[in-house]
């Protein structure tokens, strides 16, 4: 076929594809719209105006890739199916129905942005638009010329002297409204219920904040105004009063049809708080706590909301709904009636699941999780969960391992700490707690290994703010040992001391901190930064005791005739997101580990040992294929088990972008290695040196395609090595070999990364 019959298959495949051939003679596409501000004062910087803006322009029009529109093609050529079936599923889901140009989307459209101006200070603004046709196509060019912002000059609170006035101006220095501040409709809402939620904390249950109102002169010259904030005429008298709280009365077990039964001869009351719980279901201690409501104090909308966040945190009630009623005692006294609806305390859930893992492994998975949710009457949670799993590695060298793994969880989550130890909190974190895990899982890899691994861990979790996370485990043991083995794995730890004694039974007592710092909680900021810190004692306690415990004199030291295992371990992970635009994301990550054996250890325990490559990792390199230092294994066996270190440096740049619908690309590039603390004869190279470090470094690039449901995120990635740890020839860099044409180059370099979810 001639290259003209091939540009003409490609116009024809373009043009069927765009959806053209659906419509009648008189429908057009409505292609989008573009907006452009138009300002005087050009140092300005109207983004964020700009982005409100196009939020605005409705409707949005169909996605195009190369101007083809295949959601409308699908959706047409479905024709008009049934409203079951393949081809409704189709259209539905893959189709679109085409967005068509209508005439008073224009002037439409003009309303909506000249009344959101005006709201946000520009009371002059004026919006023209002119349209563009070509061919099937509209769109149409807004332009927006803002003129001069209206400011805040003189604000006047309340000049009354009621007791709801004197409240007002109280606070008037933490006012919202400033001199010198643009003009905005949301402002003047805001202040409103600030002012409502202060009053509101003083005890006046009944105020509303459509009951302050604002008087606006714009005539005083120079795009200066002038509020008055006052407020309405007859308020209602309720409004006018601060409450206090009369009684609490607590229905800790509530259901519709046990109301009418809920009798007073079954209350209990526990400072000055009545609880009714005929079944006994809840001890009353541990709601008690979690109550900010009480007899006596003045009526707080903070103790209000701060009570319904308490007890929902609990994750033990269905319902939870706190009623007020006027007292009867009193006409400024309110009854207060929390009623609280458990969920169902015993649940069994089944689950299966996909996962990929850094390791290029993929595969499924099933779980059977067991929960009580109230197990001694403290809304405790009780889970055991029964899991196993078969995973096969698909990319990188070692293609025909398979992995099984069977395990059963024990976990307890207490929501208070026990013992009570004084941690920081606020009202916006959550109840700390108390975590019990108690784990037993088999891991077999077919060719190599069986091993078996114990766990038990005490520890505490708690959010000091919506920030700031933290994680401590006082107690945490772990017992790993070698139940069987093949020759050729029992060869290659024969040969390999470093490695057997790494794979040797071993007992890990210690403890561990963890510290999350998130902003991913403010959607009002372009970017996101997140930043994990570990850090992880071994041994230490062990040491102190050893003269008691152990049963041995020589050097390695054991614990009821096991060795147990002395390091510091410790790890960060930096990520920092920024949003270019809705759908253009850069994102970076930074990762440094250290772990340094000592006493009884030569060297980390293989679990607590740090490994590189793979699909959430450096993408240009198969997992555990990259280090130790410029060590370079021989053979696929070694590979799998043997690239390991003590110290660990990674750094990861990637651009994302929306592609088209749920498709998503990436540019990436990845960088980093593993190296040891002490010289490993069978490993040269691989100790850690500072001169050596930017000539030890791996780094790759690639692309990546990734299908985002929101709920679920499939990832392809294509990566290949920019520079080799292991080669001396042009300091590792490999960039002048690459060849995409060449077969063996690919085999030997191009790497197929397939996972679930995004890599950082």
């Amino acid at each position: 076929m001639s290259c003209r019959k091939y540009g003409w298959a490609i116009i024809l495949l373009l043009y069927s594809c765009s959806g053209v051939k659906f419509l009648s003679e008189n429908e057009l596409f409505y292609k989008g719209a573009t907006l452009t501000i138009v300002d005087r004062d050009n140092s300005v910087d109207h983004r964020f105006m700009l982005q409100d803006l196009k939020k605005m322009m409705e409707p949005k029009a169909n996605e195009t890739i190369f101007g083809m529109r295949p959601a409308v093609w699908f959706y047409g050529a479905m024709g008009e199916p049934k409203k079951k079936g393949v081809r409704r599923f189709i259209q539905n889901t893959i189709g679109s129905s085409p967005v068509l140009y209508d005439r008073s989307i224009p002037s439409r459209t003009v309303r909506l942005l000249e009344n959101r101006l005006f709201n946000s200070g520009y009371f002059d603004a004026r919006v023209g638009y002119d349209i563009k046709e070509k061919k099937k196509d509209i769109v149409v060019h807004y332009q927006v010329e803002l003129g001069e912002p209206f400011i805040f000059n003189q604000i006047h609170f309340p000049a009354d002297t009621t007791i709801l006035g004197r409240e007002i101006r109280s606070t008037s220095s933490s006012s919202l409204l400033k001199k010198g501040k643009i003009y905005n409709l949301q402002l003047l809402k805001d202040e409103r219920e600030r002012n409502n939620q202060h009053l509101k904390n003083k005890g006046f249950y009944y105020f509303n904040p459509e009951f302050i109102q604002y008087d606006i002169d714009s005539t005083s010259g120079n795009h200066m105004l002038e509020v008055w904030m006052r407020l309405k005429d007859e308020l209602p008298i309720s409004s006018l009063k601060s409450y206090l709280i009369d009684s609490v009365v607590v229905f800790s077990n509530y259901t519709v049809e046990k109301d009418s039964v809920i009798r007073s001869t079954q209350a209990v009351m526990t400072d000055d708080i009545t609880y009714l719980d005929p079944g006994k279901k809840f001890r009353h201690s541990i709601l008690a706590p979690l109550i900010f409501i009480h007899p006596r104090q003045t009526y707080a909308l903070d103790d209000h909301n701060l009570t319904l966040k308490r007890v929902s945190e609990l994750n033990t009630f269905k319902f939870i709904n706190i009623r007020f009623q006027n007292s009867d005692s009193s006409s400024n006294r309110l009854n207060s009636q929390i009623y609280l609806t458990p969920l169902p305390t015993r649940s069994l859930r089944f689950e299966m699941e996909a996962y990929s893992k850094s390791n290029n492994f993929v595969g499924p998975g099933i779980s059977f999780d067991f929960q009580n949710r109230n197990k001694w009457r403290g809304a405790e949670l009780l889970s055991a969960t029964l899991s196993g799993g078969f995973e096969t590695q698909i990319t990188g060298r070692n293609r025909a391992v398979n992995s099984y793994e069977v395990g059963l969880d024990l976990d307890v989550t207490i929501p208070r700490l026990v013992p009570r130890i004084p941690v920081k909190t606020s009202p916006v974190s959550e109840i700390p707690k108390t975590k019990i895990q108690i784990s037993n899982r088999l891991l077999r890899r077919s060719g190599f290994y069986r091993i078996h691994k114990t766990g038990v861990n005490f520890g505490y979790k708690w959010n000091e703010n919506k920030k700031k996370f933290h994680q401590l485990k006082l107690v945490d043991v772990n017992y790993a040992f070698l139940g069987s083995s093949t020759d050729e794995f029992d060869l290659l730890l024969e040969n390999n001391p470093s490695l057997q004694q790494s794979f040797a039974d071993q007992l890990i007592i210690g403890g561990s901190y963890s510290f999350t710092l998130s902003t991913q909680a403010n959607k009002y900021k372009n970017d996101f930064l997140y930043f994990n810190g570990n850090l992880d004692l071994a041994g230490n306690t062990l040491q102190l005791f050893n003269g008691a415990l152990s049963s041995n004199n020589e050097s390695q030291k054991e614990v009821l005739g096991l060795p147990y295992a002395q390091y510091i371990r410790g790890d960060i992970d930096f990520r920092y997101l920024r949003n270019i635009t809705e759908t253009n994301v850069i994102a970076s990550r930074l990762i440094v580990g250290l772990g340094v054996p000592y006493g009884n250890s030569d060297q980390l325990p293989f679990i607590k040992q740090f490994f590189i490559g793979g699909s959430n990792s450096i993408r240009a390199f198969p997992a555990r294929g990259l280090g130790p230092g410029s060590f370079q294994s021989i053979g696929d066996t070694t590979l799998f088990v043997d690239q390991s270190g003590d110290i660990k440096l990674e750094a990861n740049l990637e651009y994302r972008a929306k592609i088209y619908g749920v498709f998503r690309g990436a540019v990436f590039l990845d960088a980093g290695n593993v190296w040891l603390v002490n010289n490993d004869p069978n490993r040269p190279g691989g100790t850690f040196k500072l001169g050596n470090l930017w000539s030890e470094l791996g780094i790759g690039t690639g692309v990546g395609l990734r299908l985002d449901f929101s709920y679920f995120v499939f990832r392809f990635d294509w990566a290949f090595p920019l520079k080799k740890s292991y080669l001396e020839k042009n300091n590792g860099w490999v960039i002048d070999e690459i060849d995409f044409l060449s077969k063996k180059w690919r085999q030997d370099n191009l790497i197929f990364n397939i996972a679930i979810g995004y890599p950082f």
